[in-house]
């Protein structure tokens, strides 16, 4: 006797398959996931492999929305990754993909100049970085507490500059200047300055009428100790002679001109 049998329950059709992972990122174990319709239960195959061929085999669970997520326990090195997934059904059918991405923890420079002392209320502030493109995000805070943000973008020699658009107001300010990179890297710096539109006082003593060939000048002034003081003397030929004097600690400074 012949007996046949007739299965109609034969599937050929390999599961669906979705990879995903962050094409740059500063996360060094990298979330990666996807979808399948292999069932709930399924056991997905995850081989991350670095920049330097070393692989780490990982398996994930696919959950009852048909969801995976892994991540690497060992992290990536900076650089070039690959990611090769695949998924079998309940009856060995298979499905593969590949993903890459590439690993950057590395934070930008960021340097800044023209934050100090001065006399200018919209002082321009440069400075450089290799963030090529990027942009500078600079808060600048006042001595009465207004703030102002500015931006710059990074040219392609490295250099950045902004002026502030509105003027400080007298005293102590700060610039918090920060810059991030596209894999989510920032550098920040912080810097302070004085804002001086005070006009320096120096009051010089009156020598008088003398036959001391080499007077000595003296005088005050309400400058902070160890300001320069110029002074310039005319002599009756009308020669001049550039000399200088240092503010001390009581306000005072003095000075001994050449034999005039």
């Amino acid at each position: 006797n012949v007996r046949t049998i007739t299965s109609t329950d034969f599937d050929g059709t390999p599961p669906t398959l979705t990879v995903s992972v962050d094409t740059l990122s500063n996360d060094n174990t990298p979330a990666i996931s996807g979808t399948t319709d292999a069932g709930q239960g399924a056991a997905v195959t995850v081989v991350v492999t670095d920049k330097d061929g070393n692989s780490e085999t990982l398996s994930a669970t696919v959950d009852a929305n048909g969801d995976w997520v892994i991540s690497p326990t060992t992290p990536l090195p900076d650089g070039a990754f690959s990611v090769d997934v695949s998924v079998l059904d309940g009856v060995g059918n298979e499905t593969t993909d590949s993903v890459s991405g590439v690993i950057d923890t590395t934070a930008p420079s960021l340097t800044v100049q023209g934050v100090g002392d001065g006399s200018d209320v919209t002082p321009v502030f440069s400075g450089t970085s290799d963030e090529i493109g990027g942009t500078v995000t600079l808060v600048v805070t006042d001595a009465n507490g207004v703030e102002q943000t500015l931006s710059a973008t990074v040219q392609s020699n490295g250099q950045w500059s902004v002026e502030v658009p509105n003027g400080l107001s007298e005293g102590d300010y700060s610039v918090e200047t920060t810059i991030l990179d596209a894999a989510g890297n920032s550098t920040q710096v912080n810097l302070t300055g004085t804002i001086d539109t005070s006009v320096p006082v120096v009051m010089v003593n009156d020598n008088g009428l003398g036959n001391n060939a080499t007077p000595t000048i003296t005088g005050t002034s309400t400058e902070p100790t160890g300001t320069v003081v110029s002074i310039s003397i005319v002599d009756v030929n009308g020669d001049s002679y550039g000399l200088s004097a240092t503010v001390l600690a009581d306000g005072s400074w003095q000075v001994t001109a050449p034999s005039l």
